[in-house]
């Protein structure tokens, strides 16, 4: 289902419940998301997280491929220029060594990897699965932490790479949070 289907089906659901008549309030409490329970909000928490990182694992995986497409064509320092783009594109013309190309490849096998556990990933993240929400932090979060430090401090970073920086930031945040409730909740839960 697309995300409109999914918010025009939410309304209905929401209209529904509110035109159920008083006699009927523990249904109508069930049926209306806005009801604060924890357990739609916490789901709501792991979904976004979840699209994030669907779309930082998508992302990652495209720049991985096209990097290694343009490694294999001998086009190392367009290859540069794609990660360091602030950077002058005739400074990174050059005659480069064999092992330089080498070393560009691993990193496009690693980005292809990093967005292929994450896409993978993302998934259990939306059925709040939380090792796979740590999954995707400790990947896209140490991946990206790389890039902002090296990259984005540098001054080099270009779209969409601190764009991605911003949302596995806020992936993590969300799917963390989404956590803690849950552990509270759980917690409220044993004591009661």
């Amino acid at each position: 289902m697309g995300h409109k289907a999914i918010w025009t089906f939410a309304c209905k659901v929401q209209a529904m419940s509110i035109a159920l008549d008083s006699s009927s309030w523990q249904l109508s409490h069930q049926l209306n998301p806005l009801v604060i329970d924890g357990t739609m909000q916490q789901a709501t928490l792991y979904r976004s997280s979840s699209v994030l990182w669907g779309v930082w694992g998508v992302v990652h995986i495209f720049f991985g491929v096209f990097l290694l497409y343009l490694l294999q064509a001998g086009q190392v320092g367009e290859a540069f220029h794609g990660i360091a783009g602030q950077a002058e594109l005739s400074t990174f013309m050059l005659e480069y060594p064999n092992g330089v190309a080498a070393v560009m490849k691993q990193h496009g096998y690693n980005l292809l990897w990093f967005g292929l556990v994450t896409l993978i990933a993302s998934v259990w993240v939306w059925r709040r699965n939380v090792q796979a929400a740590a999954l995707c932090a400790l990947v896209g979060g140490l991946a990206d932490l790389g890039y902002f430090m090296f990259i984005d401090l540098g001054g080099l970073a270009v779209f969409p790479g601190p764009q991605m920086t911003w949302i596995a930031a806020a992936a993590i945040g969300l799917s963390g949070y989404a956590v803690l409730r849950g552990r509270s909740s759980a917690e409220g839960e044993q004591t009661a």
